[in-house]
C-alpha cells in the first residue's frame, strides 16, 4: 500500500508541474510590477508550448541587439500570412515595448492572448473593466 501512495504522489506531483501557472506578473502583483524583457519573452514562450493558436517566432534582431520577437494568434492555428489573406481573416499588429516605461500594452496583450487562447468570450471587456 505504502508503494502505491508513493506512487500516486508522484503521478499528481507530475500533473501539477505541468499545469503551469498562467497568471501575468501584473496580476500577481495586483498591477505593482510588470515583466522584464525575458519573463515577458518566456511566458510567450510558454503559450506558445501550451496552446496550437499561438506562435511566437524571431523575426531579426532590435536596435539594441535582441532577438525581435514576432507573437501571432490564429484561432485555427494558420500562421501563414498569405492563407490568412486568401481567407479574408482580418490581420492585426499590435507593437509593444517600444518606449521605456510603458509597460501597459505589454500586460494587456500577454493576457488578451492568454485569455484568447482559452477561450474566454469576454477577454477584451475584461482588459479594460476598472
Amino acid at each position: 500500500m505504502k508503494k502505491f501512495n508513493i506512487a500516486l504522489l508522484l503521478c499528481l506531483a507530475t500533473f501539477t508541474a505541468g499545469a503551469q501557472d498562467l497568471t501575468t506578473k501584473y496580476e500577481r502583483t495586483n498591477a505593482r510590477e510588470t515583466v522584464t524583457y525575458q519573463e515577458c519573452i518566456d511566458y510567450y514562450k510558454l503559450l506558445d508550448k501550451r496552446f496550437s493558436q499561438i506562435h511566437l517566432q524571431e523575426t531579426g534582431t532590435t536596435d539594441a541587439g535582441f532577438p525581435l520577437h514576432l507573437v501571432t494568434y490564429s484561432a485555427d492555428g494558420d500562421f501563414n500570412f498569405a492563407s490568412l489573406r486568401k481567407k479574408n481573416k482580418r490581420i492585426i499588429l499590435i507593437n509593444n515595448g517600444i518606449h521605456p516605461g510603458e509597460p501597459d500594452g505589454i500586460d494587456a496583450s500577454m493576457m488578451l492572448l492568454r485569455d484568447l487562447a482559452q477561450g474566454k468570450k469576454n477577454c477584451l471587456l475584461t482588459l479594460y473593466s476598472p
